[in-house]
């Protein structure tokens, strides 16, 4: 779902083990699904009082100076080889501590 144009379809803030977090849901029919998010960006999107679902978008990860997080895209935006790129360290390094 990241780096494509997806229809995200609601959100909801829950409660979970590790605190209260977004879930959001997105895809229709047998595709429908949800995740779950604390990243600012992306909430501040989705629980804005004047969204309206359904929506289309594209998540692509970003780099903010030495971290990465998310953001969203209108649908038209490319993606570039900086975005797979992105999208690939992320992947690589998301489950590293730093030490």
């Amino acid at each position: 779902m990241i780096n494509e144009v997806t229809v995200f379809t609601g959100c909801k803030e829950r409660q979970t083990e590790n605190g209260t977090r977004t879930l959001i849901a997105y895809g229709e029919g047998i595709g429908a699904s949800a995740f779950y998010t604390d990243s600012k960006k992306l909430k501040d999107v989705v629980l804005d009082p004047k969204r309206k679902y359904p929506f289309r978008a594209v998540i692509k990860v970003v780099r903010y100076g030495t971290m990465y997080g998310f953001k969203f895209f209108p649908p038209n935006t490319p993606i570039t080889q900086e975005d797979r790129d992105n999208f690939e360290y992320y992947k690589r390094n998301k489950y590293k501590k730093n030490r």
